[in-house]
């Protein structure tokens, strides 16, 4: 069964990172961005990453760890 294409809009860190995730699984990918490196929200807002204000608290800081070792 062939897989659909799919089409990602924004080049920040999510549309980046699911467009990654989405080739690994052998889609067909397209990007469409407004705007690419340095010029993302994400190139300005992401200098500091951790989880803030979230629960369950145990949970959320191996998801954390786990995302931000990936």
């Amino acid at each position: 069964m062939a897989l659909s294409p799919v089409l990602v809009l924004g080049a920040g860190v999510i549309g980046l990172s699911s467009a990654i995730r989405l080739r690994e699984k052998g889609h067909s990918v397209r990007l469409w961005a407004k705007r690419f490196s340095p010029y993302t929200t994400s190139d300005i807002s992401a200098a500091i990453w951790y989880p803030y204000k979230a629960a369950p608290e145990d949970q959320v800081r191996r998801w954390g760890i786990e995302s931000l070792a990936e």
